[in-house]
């Protein structure tokens, strides 16, 4: 949805990779044991969080700040906005050694080294070959389940899972693939 949203140039074929993808990805999701225990709200804030994922994306690569200027104003603008909530609702925590490790991993490697990782990749690529690595968060849930609790996913999850590797391991070899196309989109542009 990236490059529709960034109104990037993109050839016909790389499109219908995206919207293949992401309908690899909602069989994907669709096909979980669990979606039909989930609530309207619960789906529509899974919605809200996609559309500003995608939204966010294309913006930070419009934008063109240095990564560490905008990490730096992003986490401020974090603390004062969960601060408030925090101040608000209240909040506790028991700490310990378990608390203190999860909350390291979610700090420094989820949160932080996400965030350098996707603004790197942005100051890089074209947001759309950087959304579509958004793509995996869903497909890399269903496989950690299988392996760390045994959960066993319906052949529509397997299949929108495989839609999804194969569709995008396709648009990003789709330069190499079909030269022509992308001279074409470079020479509109």
């Amino acid at each position: 949805m990236t490059p529709f949203v960034a109104r990037e140039r993109t050839s016909w074929p790389a499109k219908a990779l995206l919207l293949t993808g992401f309908f690899g990805l909602v069989l994907a999701v669709a096909g979980t044991r669990e979606l039909g225990d989930g609530s309207v709200l619960g789906l529509t804030f899974g919605g809200v969080a996609l559309a500003a994922i995608t939204v966010g994306t294309a913006l930070q690569k419009r934008i063109g700040v240095a990564v560490a200027r905008s990490i730096l104003w992003q986490y401020i603008g974090s603390v004062l906005i969960f601060g408030a909530i925090v101040t608000v609702t209240g909040w506790s925590a028991t700490p310990n050694i378990s608390f203190l490790i999860s909350a390291t991993w979610m700090i420094l490697v989820v949160s932080v080294g996400a965030n350098v990782l996707l603004l790197y990749m942005l100051s890089r690529h074209p947001a759309s070959k950087v959304g579509v690595v958004f793509y995996f968060v869903p497909i890399v849930t269903l496989i950690g389940e299988h392996y760390i609790y045994g959960t066993s996913h319906s052949a529509e999850a397997v299949i929108g899972a495989a839609i999804v590797v194969l569709s995008s391991l396709i648009f990003a070899k789709l330069d190499v693939l079909l030269p022509h196309q992308s001279t074409r989109m470079a020479d509109k542009s």
